[in-house]
């Protein structure tokens, strides 16, 4: 009875070890994974800005878009992966977030001034900014 449960252990210890490798080996896919949901995180915000009723969901939503901007200057588009950082298309990407964060800045300033308005008709930048880095990019 003990050897049963001596063998049952060790399979499970084994099962645990197998799959903690495998996400090791891993880490790389995530990374990629992790760029590619700040920018549908990013994209669901900027429609949800465009469409907030109020300032507080403006506010919140910039937030979200702030955050993931962050988060996509950590990770790189599979086109660059292999590219040092020095590299002149990754300079310019990163550049294109920086813009992205700027844009961002200047609409919250706008939001707490109480232009929501304003800030949704500039926001129209943000796609613009959007659909220039993806056209090099993507």
């Amino acid at each position: 009875m003990l050897n049963r449960e001596g063998k049952s252990m060790r399979r499970t210890l084994g099962s645990a070890l197998l799959l903690s490798g495998l996400l090791a080996l891993s880490q790389s896919v995530w990374a990629s994974g992790d760029l590619e949901v700040d920018m549908k995180r990013l994209a669901k915000s900027t429609m949800a800005f465009a469409e907030a009723k109020d300032a507080e969901q403006a506010k919140k939503q910039l937030g979200i878009m702030r955050k993931a901007t962050l988060s996509s200057k950590k990770s790189l588009p599979h086109k660059l992966e292999n590219l040092p950082p020095e590299n002149e298309q990754v300079k310019s990407y990163q550049q294109g977030l920086d813009q992205l964060l700027t844009e961002i800045d200047q609409l919250t300033v706008l939001v707490e001034q109480g232009q929501l308005e304003q800030a949704k008709i500039q926001g129209v930048n943000l796609v613009k900014i959007r659909n220039e880095n993806h056209q090099k990019f993507r």
